[in-house]
């Protein structure tokens, strides 16, 4: 029963709480602040002191507030006494000292205010805030200050009113759209035209003849006018200066890379030999004319001397296993080599102790070889009076100079940072100019390799010889050119025409290489097939044309995969011995299918594929501690960036005041103690209510 009656209790709370809800009185709505009016009086006393009258005419939306308060700039001036608040006539607590960022604090309290318009009447004396020149004494005051919380102020009225005897002769506001009146009389008046929004100051500046009042130049007076003299005279020589640097540097330094390719840079002149040449000139090799011609030694010109061997009896690539290659000694193994052939048969694993070694197992090898057969290439040009220095070493050397420039950008930056931050605001501009500059020279170092005029030539005939394998149609029957497929297939390979020619030749049944020895094709109740390709399902045999051209159709394909053939495909090979095909009919790239026609081109794309596995293996070590650290603190610095980015822009809106102003004396002569524009005057700060 006790239960049912708690329970009973329960729900008649929870619906009488319900009921009375809308009863309670108003939660605290959101609060909102704006400056109706903003008045401030400067009225200047005889011992140099300034009397500060401000007059707030704050609507308040939402509420309670209950406090305001108003934070001084003490920058310059001395110190701010006798301050008081009061409203309709009755004064106000107050409170006083110094805030965050060394700022004076007038604290005071009214009753609580919402929803409502009240008038609140700040006043204090500022002393040290007037200054003394010769040529006049002035008074610069920041009577609306920039930092509000936000909130605008929508009129505002500063007024200074001088010593007995004193007129203005020169008279200025900064900030908001402001109509100026009093020049040449005891009061000036710069009256707002415009909302004067948060982080906007409106600022006033009135100068009047020097021994009226008594007083002088407070202590921060001598360091703030040297600053702004400098700010106003000598810094923006300085930043002529670094920015004419600057100039000079960003176009200096291509234009100089230019010239230096233009004078050191440029083969000899040996005009065209020919429009093209059937063969190429003695005593270049297929890597060599690779080389010539491009001026580098890459992975190409490796795979053209690897045919080229072939083609000369030193080595035999045979297939053993579904695309798998062995490459193994040839017939003139120990014929004389230069060295980078040497050095390529080491790669290969080829010695004098092993006759074979299949190109997988030279995956993670050969790479390290690959320097080694690069240097032998550029020696043999320049023993053989191509070269006078090796191209590598020579675009090494103009790198090195794009690297310097770049490392001086860098080093600029940190200078430019740390001590030349108020010298001059356009000496990073420097390290934008070193760095194009180091660019360029990075760019022409790769054309930077000179040949002598033997290489020239040489090349020159290079160029006509590649025209002719590249067009042989037009300038041979190919049909009737059998023979030059074996002979000149190291010169396609090297100047990237292997896929074309082999094509070209597969169209006209042309012999295969005798180095090359591909698996045989598959029988099957004594009918010939054909070998699947790789990427095709496996079709009907095809017999006589219908073969060739099949074959020729799959020779332009490209290879997606390469896997072992399935089990149980094969059932009988054929005996492809040296033996049995001296004897046999010359085989020929139509008759051979897929393994022929891609025979080289899959070497090449096996050997590219093997440097490329090498380079991931080595780009995917882990990190030496002296990179950890570097990323560490690269880290670092963006973090500290970003921080300083999202405190900077938060602020930001405080210094953007324009310098648009409106005054009277449009011929006067210069102020005295310099300065011209806003940013420089006394009394700014903050306030805002609570």
């Amino acid at each position: 029963m006790k239960d049912k009656i708690s329970w009973a209790a329960l729900v008649i709370a929870l619906l009488f709480g319900l009921l009375a809800w809308p009863l309670l009185p108003a939660r605290a709505q959101a609060r909102s602040v704006v400056w109706q009016r903003l008045d401030v009086d400067i009225v200047v006393l005889d011992n140099g002191d300034l009397r500060i009258t401000e007059t707030n005419v704050i609507r308040f939306i939402g509420g309670p507030f209950t406090f305001g308060y108003r934070d001084i700039d003490t920058a310059r001036l001395e110190r701010i006494f006798d301050a008081r608040a009061t409203e309709d006539g009755q004064p106000l607590r107050l409170e006083t000292g110094y805030a965050d960022g060394g700022r004076f604090r007038i604290k005071y309290y009214f009753a609580p205010a919402a929803n409502e318009v009240r008038t609140i009447v700040l006043e204090y004396t500022a002393r040290g805030a007037t200054r003394y020149y010769l040529n006049g004494d002035q008074v610069y005051w920041a009577g609306v200050y920039a930092d509000r919380n936000g909130f605008p102020v929508e009129a505002a009225r500063l007024t200074v009113q001088l010593p007995a005897g004193a007129l203005a002769e020169r008279v200025e506001a900064y900030g908001p759209p402001a109509i100026v009146t009093g020049l040449g009389e005891n009061r000036v008046v710069a009256e707002a035209q415009a909302p004067i929004p948060s982080g906007q100051e409106f600022e006033i500046r009135v100068q009047f003849p020097h021994h009226i009042i008594s007083g002088e130049a407070p202590a921060w007076q001598r360091a703030f006018d040297q600053q702004r003299e400098y700010e106003e005279n000598v810094k923006p020589r300085n930043n002529l200066i670094f920015l004419t640097l600057a100039l000079l540097v960003l176009f200096g330094g291509p234009a100089l890379a230019a010239l230096l390719w233009f004078l050191r840079g440029r083969d000899p002149q040996v005009g065209l030999k020919a429009e093209y040449l059937a063969e190429p000139p003695a005593d270049i090799s297929p890597g060599m004319a690779g080389a010539l011609i491009d001026e580098r030694a890459d992975l190409r010109d490796v795979i053209a001397t690897l045919a080229d061997l072939a083609q000369r009896g030193v080595l035999i690539v045979r297939e053993r296993g579904w695309q798998k290659w062995i490459v193994a000694r040839g017939p003139d193994f120990e014929q004389p080599l230069r060295s980078y052939e040497r050095a390529l048969l080491d790669a290969l694993g080829l010695s004098r102790r092993r006759d074979e070694a299949p190109l997988e197992e030279r995956r993670q090898i050969f790479y390290s070889y690959l320097p080694r057969i690069q240097a032998g290439l550029y020696q043999q040009l320049i023993a053989d009076g191509y070269y006078t220095r090796s191209p590598e070493e020579t675009r090494a050397s103009w790198r090195r100079l794009g690297v310097d420039a770049l490392v001086a950008a860098a080093v600029w930056v940190a200078i430019s940072a740390i001590f030349l931050t108020g010298v001059a605001d356009t000496a990073i501009l420097l390290s934008v100019s070193l760095a194009v500059s180091g660019a360029a020279f990075l760019i022409v170092s790769r054309a930077m390799p000179v040949r002598t005029r033997k290489g020239a030539e040489a090349r020159m005939r290079l160029v006509a010889f590649r025209r002719y394998l590249a067009g042989i149609e037009k300038y041979a029957d190919v049909q009737s050119a059998t023979d030059q497929f074996n002979r000149y297939l190291p010169y396609a390979i090297a100047f990237g025409l292997e896929r074309s020619w082999v094509n070209k030749f597969a169209a006209v049944n042309a012999p295969a290489p005798a180095w090359f020895i591909p698996r045989p094709p598959v029988t099957r109740n004594a009918g010939f097939i054909p070998r699947p390709s790789l990427w095709e399902k496996q079709s009907p045999p095809a017999v006589g044309a219908d073969a060739a051209r099949q074959s020729i159709g799959q020779s332009s394909a490209e290879p997606q995969s390469a896997m072992s053939a399935p089990a149980g495909r094969e059932t009988s090979q054929l005996d492809v011995s040296t033996a049995a095909r001296a004897d046999a009919e010359p085989l020929s790239l139509a008759g051979v299918n897929q393994s022929l026609t891609t025979a080289l081109s899959r070497v090449n794309s096996d050997l590219i594929n093997m440097f490329s596995s090498a380079a991931r293996v080595f780009d995917s070590r882990p990190p030496s501690p002296t990179v950890t650290a570097l990323k560490d603190t690269a880290s670092g610095i963006r973090y500290t960036l970003s921080e300083w980015s999202a405190s900077s822009g938060s602020s930001s809106s405080s210094s953007g005041n324009s310098a648009w102003s409106s005054t009277s004396d449009s011929g006067a002569s210069r102020w005295s103690g310099g300065g011209s524009s806003s940013g420089g005057s006394s009394g700014g700060g903050g306030g805002g209510f609570g």
